[in-house]
């Protein structure tokens, strides 16, 4: 059957979850840690849960992550089932997104509406460029409410979920300098910016190249998305 994960359920999920992704076991506490502003819904038999998945509500889009069923479950339908059960709870949503671990996977995803394939971004950007001063999350979380151009939604899942997304990989956060004075943020990985936010000007000056980084498949109406955190 399905149901909704409840919190004595947690310990079981994070078994499940490095017996099926493999993460280190600081990067599956911190997501936990999030429990409570997740949907989180199980398929349940035989007396244990067998497949899982999440859901990540922002203000207009459901992100399902952490899609996942035990290797001697597979084949049975129940990922399908929780996904059916996924896309009817969040029917209210303009669009629902996911992030394929794989190619092999867009096929089975299709049957269930995801037919929209859009992209992730980085950018590229002129080393020219005035100035960039290092600093820490929590100086950049006053950056990130704040009117520039930006990235498209980069807060729209809240701080507490960007902080979890920030600890998978090993992100930079800088603070813009333009004419000589604050004109917004970039968070870098690999040498590249991930998202930002930036005065007209400085966004203009900083000469931005994009590359696609990965994959995400879309169900409803969702206009620009690429800005959406790829955990």
């Amino acid at each position: 059957m399905i149901r909704t994960a409840l919190i004595e359920d947690v310990e079981e999920l994070k078994t499940i979850w490095s017996q099926i992704f493999g993460d280190e076991d600081e990067l599956i506490e911190n997501f936990f840690a999030l429990f409570d502003e997740i949907d989180s819904l199980v398929y349940e038999t035989d007396g244990r849960i067998v497949s899982m998945l999440y859901m990540i509500n922002a203000e207009t889009s459901t992100y399902l992550y952490g899609l996942a069923t035990l290797n001697e479950y597979r084949g049975r339908g129940y990922m399908g089932k929780l996904i059916e059960y996924a896309l009817n709870k969040a029917s209210g949503t303009e669009y629902i997104f996911l992030m394929p671990a794989e190619e092999s996977l867009y096929g089975f995803y299709e049957r269930y509406g995801f037919k929209d394939k859009t992209y992730t971004y980085s950018y590229g950007y002129d080393k020219s460029f005035e100035k960039m001063i290092p600093v820490n999350m929590e100086e950049i979380m006053e950056f990130v409410t704040k009117d520039y151009e930006c990235t498209n939604n980069f807060v729209k899942f809240g701080q507490n979920i960007i902080k979890y997304v920030m600890t998978e990989e090993d992100w930079k956060f800088y603070k813009v300098i333009f004419r000589g004075r604050e004109a917004g943020y970039a968070i870098m990985l690999d040498d590249r910016i991930k998202y930002y936010g930036m005065s007209r000007d400085a966004y203009e000056a900083m000469g931005l190249q994009k590359f696609a980084d990965s994959v995400m498949l879309m169900k409803g109406v969702h206009g620009r998305v690429e800005g959406f955190i790829p955990f």
